[in-house]
């Protein structure tokens, strides 16, 4: 989706993992989650969202309409371009929205990490890909779904190989979670911007 306004100040899917560590000192919050808070609340007072590209992206970006339509083919669906959504200062826009999911696509450079999404069950998951995790709960929050489809394609392997799909059950508990740090990291923001009033 080229348009991302909506992600303008707003908390993304895509970033709320940096919000869900605590500190090892005293605080709320780790240095990563307030850098990502004072990145918010500069785009607030900019209109501007600074973009962060890398080669990783990039080959996602480039990646995914094929890993789509090897998907749409696979299930013999059609997934149409889906709009951002802001709920609750939470924003995100899934790869795909069926009426009983959403799909996320991965496209990862590194063959290791396909091989090891290839082999990837759903404790796992939680505990080793955890941004990734809270990525798709957000979106079932988003867009009112009850599963993720966590999709990861290579077309350097063959055959079934080249995707992997694993099945993400929608977690109250940590969406709740996810909605409780997000309205702090909101707080946080507008403190921030209070200052400058």
């Amino acid at each position: 989706m080229s348009n991302t306004q909506y992600r303008l100040g707003n908390f993304s899917a895509f970033s709320v993992a940096s919000l869900m560590g605590k500190p090892k000192g005293s605080g709320e919050w780790t240095k990563t989650a307030l850098t990502y808070i004072y990145n918010k609340a500069a785009e607030v007072l900019t209109g501007i969202q600074q973009e962060v590209t890398s080669y990783e992206l990039q080959h996602g970006i480039e990646t995914e309409p094929i890993a789509r339509a090897f998907y749409e083919e696979l299930f013999n669906v059609s997934l149409p371009e889906v709009e951002g959504l802001v709920k609750n200062n939470l924003s995100g826009c899934a790869d795909g929205v069926l009426p009983d999911k959403i799909v996320e696509f991965k496209c990862p450079v590194n063959n290791r990490i396909h091989l090891e999404n290839l082999l990837l069950k759903l404790d796992t998951f939680k505990k080793t890909r955890k941004e990734y995790y809270y990525q798709v709960q957000s979106y079932m929050y988003l867009y009112d779904r009850d599963l993720a489809h966590f999709v990861s394609y290579s077309d350097m392997f063959v055959g079934a190989n080249k995707m992997s799909i694993l099945e993400v059950p929608r977690d109250e508990e940590t969406i709740k979670q996810i909605l409780e740090r997000v309205a702090l990291a909101e707080k946080e923001k507008n403190k921030i911007l209070a200052k400058l009033k």
